[in-house]
């Protein structure tokens, strides 16, 4: 029996392995993001209509590619520049 030490081809294998999760990663990181955008741009909306938001398309970033992250900017007459939202923080 070969051990995998033996084996030329074991660190081909491996890096192969790795690159799979790697795309399997981003890929899932790409979903949760298009998951949100709905929900985050009727959030965008519905502060924009109330007048204390700017008209905007919602842009959605990912921190660290885990955590997602949304600023929306305020009008001008607001005491902030933007609502800013952390999906560690619960964006829902």
């Amino acid at each position: 029996m070969r051990r995998e030490a033996d084996d030329p081809a074991a660190p081909r294998r491996l890096r192969r392995g790795l690159r799979h999760r790697g795309a399997a990663t981003i890929a899932e990181a790409e979903l949760r993001t298009r998951r949100a955008r709905p929900y985050l741009q009727q959030v965008a909306e519905a502060l924009n209509e109330a007048g204390v938001a700017e008209s905007v398309q919602v842009e959605v970033r990912q921190l660290d590619g885990d955590h997602l992250m949304i600023a929306i900017p305020l009008t001008a007459n607001q005491t902030s520049p933007a609502l800013v939202g952390d999906e560690r923080a619960d964006l829902r």
